[in-house]
């Protein structure tokens, strides 16, 4: 009778442990946070375009006017997040040198490449970024929203000046009226990030920069 009482007592606590095990392993796999890129998130519906973003140019050089793709994006990025911004043309292409010997750029790429960022930093925004009190580049960015959804990105470039901070989005791809919307959702993010992170009532300025 013993044995048989121990035996039941047993089987008893191995259920209630199998259930709390259950249990346990059902609460595990609930995700407790939304984590979401600001490039996924900026691709949903539900989000608007900000009409506060707005757009620059930077006119090419008619030879390389169609000189793009990924691997082209990757390489002004690249270098653009790690040359001086007052650099000269001869800084400039050995930044490209180095940085096209590690995502295998063509000729036309590394030329291509040289002369677009170039004209980028002559342009009066990269100008003022030179200049500027406060600068950061590829800053990397997180945030949580009002629904708790945490979104994660990395602004190309941000910087303050006496009129408040500006947050820069480079796009070598061109302005396609299909991309402009999820593009100018992106910046709002970033601009809101950094707004959050200083703890500035500002507006932060946004700006898409196409080269």
């Amino acid at each position: 009778l013993v044995a048989a009482d121990s035996s039941s007592a047993n089987s008893a606590a191995s259920e209630v442990w199998a259930q709390r095990r259950a249990f346990a392993l059902a609460q595990g796999s609930k995700a407790s946070r939304t984590v979401l890129t600001v490039t996924a998130l900026s691709k949903t519906s539900g989000m608007n375009a900000a009409p506060a973003v707005t757009s620059e140019y930077v006119p090419r050089e008619d030879r390389f006017a169609e000189v793009r793709g990924p691997r082209f994006g990757t390489l002004v990025h690249e270098v653009l997040a790690r040359v001086p911004l007052d650099a000269d043309r001869d800084a400039i292409e050995s930044h490209v040198e180095w940085v096209s010997r590690m995502v295998g750029a063509s000729t036309d790429e590394r030329a291509g490449a040289a002369s677009v960022v170039a004209r980028a930093l002559a342009n009066p925004l990269l100008a003022s970024a030179r200049v500027a009190r406060e600068l950061r580049r590829e800053v990397g960015l997180t945030m949580t929203l009002d629904d708790g959804v945490i979104v994660e990105g990395v602004a190309d470039l941000a910087f303050e000046d006496q009129a408040g901070w500006t947050v820069v989005d480079f796009k070598t791809g061109g302005a396609a009226p299909e991309l402009r919307a999820a593009y100018e959702i992106q910046v709002e993010l970033y601009a809101q990030a950094i707004a959050k992170a200083c703890g500035t009532t500002q507006i932060v300025r946004g700006v898409l920069l196409y080269l």
